[in-house]
């Protein structure tokens, strides 16, 4: 039994891993989807900039709350695919910067192309990873892990990109402890 004072904190830990199971179950629910030869999700022109001032736009209010100045820095790229999928992937990423980076930090946003392939870039100077931490990370990107829930986002998502646009596709992750961290999509 959870004494009466613990209630609100247990209470508050159990609202949001059912919050995060939850968003968990629907991805995996549209990534599978995306895998349909008959999907009705709409693959389209998409412009990583755009996407990108939306990002920023919507990230104003958190990264605002600790004073981490954000940057949007590139051009113009369009990739094909769909629109809210890639969205909530560059959302992601650029949300785990500034939760990760601390009060009166920095995190850049790229968006481009280097010999023809389109990008999409966060960079902070957030508390990093450890060296085994970050391996474990890159490994979880090409590895799927049957018994941990550690990585499948990225695994799942990392996939998805490589099967839509090629092996030399997906994520990448650098990161120093206590400098920051680098994650680049290649799409």
């Amino acid at each position: 039994m959870v004494p009466d004072e613990k209630v609100p904190e247990f209470s508050g830990r159990i609202y949001h891993e059912a919050s995060r199971l939850s968003a968990l179950v629907a991805d995996i629910i549209q990534l599978s989807r995306l895998d349909e030869k008959n999907s009705d999700l709409p693959f389209e022109p998409v412009d990583l900039y755009e996407l990108a001032e939306d990002i920023v736009l919507h990230l104003d209010s958190a990264a605002s709350k600790k004073n981490i100045n954000v940057s949007l820095e590139g051009n113009a790229v369009t990739v094909q695919g769909v629109r809210h999928v890639i969205y909530e992937m560059l959302y992601n990423i650029a949300d785990n910067a500034i939760r990760y980076t601390d009060q009166n930090g920095t995190v850049n946003i790229f968006t481009g192309t280097v010999n023809g392939h389109a990008f999409y870039r966060v960079e902070d100077n957030g508390i990093g990873m450890t060296k085994e931490r970050l391996n474990q990370v890159r490994g979880g990107l090409t590895t799927k892990i049957e018994d941990s829930n550690d990585f499948y986002g990225l695994y799942n998502v990392n996939e998805r990109i490589r099967l839509k646009f090629g092996e030399e596709y997906g994520l990448s992750i650098d990161s120093v402890l206590q400098e920051g961290t680098c994650v680049e999509v290649w799409l």
